[in-house]
């Protein structure tokens, strides 16, 4: 059997594969079946939030069974029964496979990150390096995915069920980790979200998000009303992830020299500027090659974020402080990137990157508090 690391990297790949093969392409999607205006907002708002509350719970049921192969086969099963569930229901009842994907997708995230921080003996920098995999993963389906339904007309989402059931069986190859010592749980935990810098950095995580969560929601309708075809925008994304990989996988290096204060700080300020000039741009070249600039707004903002969290956070609850840092991104910073489609109606899809670079500079004020706060 393949060394742990590999298998991690295995999984990091087949776990963040099926994100880009649906979430880009999502609200478009939706959109196809006849959702629009308000209803379609308020779906893309539902998904995160439904992130927030069971993110920390997949977090938690992993450090009570102090067992994270067994919890992320649990999540990757029940992912694979929503996606599955929202392409065979009608219409009206596709919510539930909808929230019942997202309730699995919920897990696999910090799950999967709290196995490999332990694996790898806490290690933030090695751990980049295996999550840069989770970054190939995902910008080879994004690439894929556009291709297939440009070419061939098949919805990305179909791309991603065969994705996830990969996923799924890659689970039974999960290394096992030394658990930590019995310890409860409760305490810890009350004790941890306490922390004032811990709050401060989920709250500056989740603010820095925010953008992205835009970007990743309704950037594709973006570019359609720019008059490009799709396909431009499956290239636009390809090339932050494929920038993002190489940030990850320096990570280790780029920790040593700068640390992840620094970091967390860097990708904040870089953001700011991405996000006005991607409002204001109209030529072709200019969009696309602005979001190389992703590669480190989120690349260096994520691998810092976990490991600040990392630092702060008991070893016995490794995957319910991830759990937490899930929530605060994939849950109330998406929640609010989501919302902000409700701006497309009045004002047009430039106007949300114009509010995307004002919540940047709230996010950069925040990510300043928390880095100072002991």
């Amino acid at each position: 059997m393949p060394p742990p690391h590999v298998r991690l990297s295995w999984l990091m790949a087949l776990g963040l594969a099926p994100l880009g093969a649906i979430f880009p392409y999502m609200a478009k999607e939706l959109r196809a079946w006849g959702v629009d205006g308000l209803t379609l907002t308020a779906l893309m708002v539902i998904m995160p939030l439904t992130r927030v509350l069971l993110g920390p719970i997949w977090g938690t049921l992993a450090d009570h069974w102090r067992d994270e192969a067994r919890v992320l086969r649990w999540a990757a099963v029940t992912s694979l029964l929503g996606l599955l569930a929202l392409l065979s229901l009608p219409p009206s009842l596709a919510i539930v496979g909808l929230l019942l994907m997202i309730a699995g997708r919920s897990g696999i995230g910090p799950v999967l990150d709290g196995l490999t921080l332990r694996a790898l003996g806490g290690d933030s920098g090695a751990y980049g390096k295996v999550r840069r995999w989770g970054s190939v993963g995902f910008l080879v389906a994004v690439g894929v995915a556009a291709l297939v339904e440009d070419w061939l007309s098949v919805s990305p989402l179909k791309l991603g069920v065969l994705l996830s059931s990969v996923f799924c069986v890659m689970t039974l190859f999960a290394p096992q980790t030394e658990p930590p010592p019995r310890a409860p749980l409760w305490p810890a935990f009350k004790a941890m979200l306490g922390d004032p810098a811990m709050r401060w950095l989920l709250l500056g995580a989740a603010l820095h998000y925010a953008p992205h969560s835009i970007y990743d929601t309704w950037f594709t309708l973006h570019v359609e009303d720019l008059g490009m075809r799709p396909a431009l925008a499956g290239v636009a994304v390809a090339l932050g992830v494929a920038v993002e990989v190489v940030v990850l996988g320096k990570s280790q290096a780029i920790l040593s020299r700068f640390g992840a204060e620094r970091l967390f700080l860097a990708s904040a300020l870089l953001a700011i500027p991405r996000w006005i000039l991607t409002a204001w741009a109209t030529a072709p070249w200019l969009v696309i090659g602005l979001q190389a600039s992703h590669g480190f707004t989120f690349g260096a903002f994520w691998v810092s974020a976990v490991a600040l969290v990392s630092r702060r956070a008991p070893a016995h609850l490794t995957n319910s402080a991830q759990g937490l840092l899930g929530a605060a991104v994939g849950g109330i910073g998406a929640a609010l990137g989501a919302s902000a489609g409700a701006v497309i109606g009045p004002y047009g899809s430039a106007a949300l990157f114009v509010l995307a670079a004002i919540i940047a500079v709230l996010g950069l004020s925040v990510q300043l508090v928390a880095t100072r706060a002991r």
